[in-house]
This record gives C-alpha cells, structure tokens and sequence, in this order.
C-alpha cells in the first residue's frame, strides 16, 4: 500500500516536472482561436450576404484568403492547442498527425497564395485602372488565380509522402515518433523537401509580395503628387478678377474696411505702429474675414463647376478609382502583417534540418513561439479589414445587426 502511494506520488512529481512551459498560454491562444475563426466567418458573411461585395473582384480574392485563414483556425489551431496542453504528445495516433501536417502545411500555403493573388489583382488596378474598370465584369482571371491558391497548396504539401533517400523521410519519421510527437519533415534526412517548400511556399512569394509593396508605395506617391499639383493648378485658375469681384459683393463694412486699408498706408509711421500692436480701427478684423471667406467661396464654386463639367463616366471613373484606392491601401498592410508574421518561420523552418541541435535544445518553447507568431497572421486579417475599410466595416456590423446601433451613438 505504501509502495503504491510512492509510486503514485512520483508519478504526480513527473507529470508536473513534465508540464509545458507553455501551458500558462493556452487560454490565450483559445481567444486568438476563436477570433481567428469567428472573425473570418464574419468577413466570409459580409461579403456573401451583400451583394454589392458579392459582385466585386477585389472582395472575391478576400473570401478566398478567409476560407483559408479560416480554416488554419479550426483545423490547425485546435490540434496544436492540445499538443501544448499534452507537452508536446501527440496522442491520436501516426495516421492522424499526417492528416493534421498536411493541413498545416495545406491550408498556411493556400493563405500565402491567396495573399498573392489579391496583390496581383491590386497591381492591376493600381496601374491600369481604365482597363480594370472596363473588364471588372470579367470573373475568369479572378477565379484562375483563387484556383492558383488551392493548387499550390496541392503541390506543396503532397511532396512530403514521397519517401526518397535526401528528399524526404518523413512517414517512416512519423510511424516511429508518432507517440512522442508530431513535426513535419524538418529531420536533416528531409532537407530536399525543406528547401523546396520553403522556396515555394515561403521564398518565391515573399518576394513577390515585397515587389508589390514597394510598387504599391511608388504608385501612392505619384498620385500623392499628382493630388498636389491639381490643388495648385486649382489656385492658378482663380484671376485676379474673380478676386476683386468677391471683394466688392462683400457688405458695406467691407467697402469701409478698404478706406481703411488704404489710410493705413498713408498714416504715419508712429500710428501704424500702433495700429500693428492690437489698436485695429472699429470693424477692421471683421471686415478682412469677409474677403477671406468670400475668396474661399470663389475657390470652392470654381472646384464645383469643373466637376459640373465631368461626364457621368468620368465621375463613376474617379470614385471607383478611390474606392479602388482605399483597398490598395488595406491589401499593402496585410502584405506587410504577413511579412511580420512569417519571417520568422520562414528562417526556422530552412534552418531545421541544418542545425538540429540547436532547436532541439530549447525543449520546443521557441519553436512553438514562432510557429503561433505565424498562425496569428490568420488572426490579424480580419481585424485590418474592419479597421481600414469603411465599405467592410459597415458590411461586418450590419451582419452583427449593431449598424443601428452604431448610428445611434
């Protein structure tokens, strides 16, 4: 009876010794879950139930990159929650943690493609937005890149079963450690697959995605300066003339305020001086107010009229190209957020099978830190949508029935 209750007592000392370092994070890493899953369902409803977004070719990209993101919450997330809380064992068996791995590697590969899309997408109508607007009816570009995405999840993951010496030795790696744990091919015997996934899921469209981040900041700043010269254009247009007009429409104050305008100069040095310390004549101040606001009022009616004489083409022309805008923006920070995200992983998962040792040492804690670094990019996507996008936002509080609300306050 005493033997037992030692052993017992040692076996309750071992499992606490065991418990994961990281086991404080588990309740935080169910919330980053659920936001992961429940905000991208919201996007996938707002743009689904909206018709407006339903028909538009940007917005049909985002549902692609949400049904993967989304799908990294339910299907990856979960499982590897449990693996922290298990200390790093996985228990459901060899045949479930390929099932599991290819999904990982499955679902984050159809995300960084979906990315990819999206930015080839934005390319096109940030330089060509004539053409874009001509052909946004014109779905099949559209859906070919949205099935780019999934295939390259195809080609990338599949290649981990075949077993070649150099390539890949992953199964035989997974049937025998299956109860210990569950990694995909990383041992030094797979560095042929490490480097061609990597290339392929990591490499090739990071450089992609930097390519058209930097673009899309050349292409912002053009039309930053091209906004600048307008607005100076719009102030050459206003003569002289057109001045001296509104200053005479102003009220009789006015007419009186230029009298004294013009004693001003004559008076002598010792009252201008004055004058210039605060002593203003009665009416002086308000008076120049008048011509200032009615000088305005010129520049605002002038900037009216040229947009009077815009054909209903070109009006329809310049909103979309605002709209399409706004999106560019909202497409280069999620570029950014997954640059952030994944870089990480990117030199984690080339250096596996080249320095086992070294991560091997650390008993998993930053290997999971990095690897959950990479998932929260899931996380983050949605988020950048409500925040950046008014069209998005409102669409997501109207799916959530608090639009009324919102107005309300």
């Amino acid at each position: 009876m005493v033997e037992n209750e030692t052993l017992l007592r040692t076996a309750q000392q071992t499992g606490q010794q065991e418990q994961s370092p990281l086991i404080w994070a588990v309740p935080f890493l169910y919330i980053l879950m659920i936001i992961t899953v429940a905000g991208n369902l919201l996007v996938l409803l707002a743009i689904l139930l909206n018709e407006h977004l339903r028909k538009s070719r940007a917005k049909r990209f985002l549902v692609n990159l949400a049904v993967a993101d989304m799908c990294v919450g339910f299907f990856v997330m979960i499982p590897a929650i449990h693996v922290i809380e298990a200390n790093g064992v996985w228990e459901w068996g060899w045949q479930s943690c390929l099932v599991w791995v290819t999904l990982d590697v499955g679902f984050s590969t159809a995300s960084i493609y979906s990315l990819i899309g999206v930015s080839i997408d934005r390319f096109y109508a940030l330089y060509f937005p004539i053409r874009y607007f001509n052909n946004r009816k014109n779905t099949l570009t559209t859906n070919a890149l949205m099935l780019m995405a999934w295939l390259m999840a195809i080609v990338v993951a599949f290649p981990m079963f075949i077993t070649a010496k150099g390539f890949s030795n992953w199964i035989p790696s997974v049937e025998e450690n299956s109860r210990h744990e569950c990694i995909p091919p990383v041992e030094p015997e797979s560095k042929g697959y490490v480097m061609y996934a990597s290339t392929l899921a990591f490499m090739i469209p990071s450089a992609i995605l930097i390519y058209v981040v930097v673009q899309f900041t050349h292409r912002m700043r053009q039309r930053l300066d091209l906004k600048i010269e307008r607005a100076r254009e719009a102030v050459v247009d206003v003569s002289p003339s057109e001045v001296t007009a509104a200053s005479k429409r102003i009220t009789p104050m006015g007419s009186s305020a230029a009298r004294m305008q013009q004693g001003l100069s004559t008076a002598e040095p010792s009252q201008s001086m004055e004058m210039e310390e605060g002593q203003m004549l009665p009416g002086y101040q308000e008076a120049m107010q008048n011509v200032e606001r009615s000088d305005n009022d010129t520049l605002r009616k002038n900037h009216k009229n040229k947009n009077k004489r815009m054909t209903p083409t070109e009006r329809k022309l310049k909103k979309a190209i605002r709209e399409q805008t706004k999106i560019t923006l909202m497409m280069g920070s999620i570029v950014i957020t997954f640059l952030i995200c994944w870089t990480p992983f990117i030199v984690m998962f080339t250096s596996f099978p080249f320095m086992p040792e070294f991560w091997s040492s650390d008993d998993g804690i930053w290997i999971n830190i990095i690897t959950w670094i990479g998932y929260t990019n899931s996380s983050l996507n949605p988020c950048i949508y409500a925040i950046m996008n008014p069209v998005m936002r409102k669409a997501m509080l109207n799916v959530l029935n608090l639009e009324t609300f919102r107005q309300k306050m």
